[in-house]
């Protein structure tokens, strides 16, 4: 995978090292990068870059990185502590979106962020730029079968809350003391959250909004759902 982007590539770097293949500047941005990192530097002509990345903010920087490692469904039983805190994310299908989610769960230090098989968004150089470099920092998901996986957690003591626009409790008004260990489920912007994960769910929220009002983008609802469950831990 090819990433692009000054803040991408460093912060890649710096959180995710092992999975730097090769360093691409143009000339003069070496310094940017840690002496134990130089000889992965090759230098590349301004035209190299922009051929690269035709609508990319490369700024000089680009980076050959390995996959991220996806987990299967049994991490989390591994991790699950009695404050765990995981984000489920179903069929979230636009790269900025998935991206943006992932840098504010990384700094909500939300433990392990779950993609469902179906329907999400592959990790791409655009969820990279996006997440400025964070989407290989924290811990990645496959849930391949939602429905049984979830059951198998709950056996667990896990708590699963689904966030849509009839849930029960309103965000920040309605006094809530959620328990712990936590499964913060959300839908796409298109389609909303799948009822396998409403019928599982022990909670459902929902954000205040104007009448009228049609929906907040699902990055800025993750970020307002991911910091007021964190208070809460």
């Amino acid at each position: 995978m090819l990433i692009c982007g000054k803040n991408t590539v460093t912060e890649t770097l710096r959180l995710s090292p092992h999975l730097i293949r090769k360093i691409y500047l143009i000339p003069g941005k070496e310094s940017d990068i840690p002496a134990a990192f130089q000889d992965k530097v090759e230098f590349r002509r301004k035209d190299y870059f922009e051929a690269q990345f035709k609508r990319g903010h490369h700024q000089g920087f680009a980076a050959e990185i390995a996959s991220p490692v996806l987990q299967d469904t049994g991490y989390l039983h591994e991790i699950m502590g009695p404050s765990a805190f995981f984000l489920l994310l179903d069929g979230i299908q636009d790269p900025m979106n998935l991206g943006s989610i992932l840098r504010t769960a990384y700094g909500l230090k939300v433990d392990a962020v779950v993609l469902t098989a179906h329907g999400a968004a592959p990790l791409t150089p655009a969820v990279f730029s996006a997440s400025s470099g964070y989407a290989a920092a924290i811990p990645l998901v496959i849930m391949k079968n939602p429905a049984h996986h979830i059951k198998e957690l709950k056996k667990e003591g896990l708590w699963v809350v689904s966030a849509h626009m009839k849930g029960e409790a309103e965000l920040g008004r309605d006094k809530m003391a959620l328990p712990f260990p936590l499964l913060l489920c959300m839908g796409s912007e298109g389609s909303g959250i799948r009822h396998t994960f409403i019928k599982e769910s022990d909670f459902s929220l929902r954000i205040p909004q104007r009448e009228g009002f049609d929906s907040y983008n699902v990055s800025v609802a993750a970020a307002l759902l991911m910091w007021e469950l964190s208070r809460l831990r």
